[in-house]
């Protein structure tokens, strides 16, 4: 072991279920134009969502649901700097979209 110390990111892994399908679809969309500053990064089963103070209005006019916009800032209000959604994450009780 050096004398570097090490910063270990915990990312919390929730269902793609707790999103609605429109909310994929602006995920998955290349042409996307969040008016937010929300940043993501795709992966095969899903996308890891940069978390940090919501701008709730520019997320829901920019297409997102209220859902989806509540469950960034719960983990967000939990001190997640990240969130992994995920097909085959956990399915919390929170609200949920059968798409």
């Amino acid at each position: 072991m050096n004398d570097v110390d090490q910063w270990i990111m915990c990312i919390p892994v929730v269902g793609t279920a707790h999103i609605t399908k429109q909310d994929h679809d602006l995920l998955e969309s290349p042409n996307h134009l969040c008016s937010s500053d929300l940043l993501f990064a795709s992966f095969e089963q899903g996308w890891i969502v940069r978390l940090s103070s919501m701008d709730h209005a520019g997320l829901t006019t920019a297409g997102f649901s209220v859902q989806f916009v509540n469950l960034l800032q719960i983990f967000f209000d939990a001190g997640y700097k990240f969130l992994r959604l995920d097909a085959d994450g956990d399915v919390l009780n929170l609200p949920t979209s059968d798409w």
